[in-house]
């Protein structure tokens, strides 16, 4: 999965998420506080999880794979 915050850090975190949920996308912040509050070097790892009633979650998830890559 896609690392955000730095890869090895002190604290890890997985995150599964579909990009056409609306739930996943209110953890948003919630992510954002976690990597500018911590006191501890935090990682997060996206781990797609798209849901099968959302049209196009994997074609997003494609996408954003591609577009991540270095």
């Amino acid at each position: 999965g896609t690392v955000i915050g730095g890869a090895g850090r002190a604290v890890r975190l997985l995150m599964f998420s579909d990009f056409q949920c609306p739930f996943c996308a209110n953890y948003r912040h919630v992510i954002d506080s976690v990597l500018s509050d911590a006191t501890l070097p935090v990682e997060v790892r996206l781990v797609h999880y798209p849901l099968s009633y959302h049209a196009r979650a994997v074609e997003a998830a494609e996408f954003f794979e591609c577009a991540a890559i270095e």
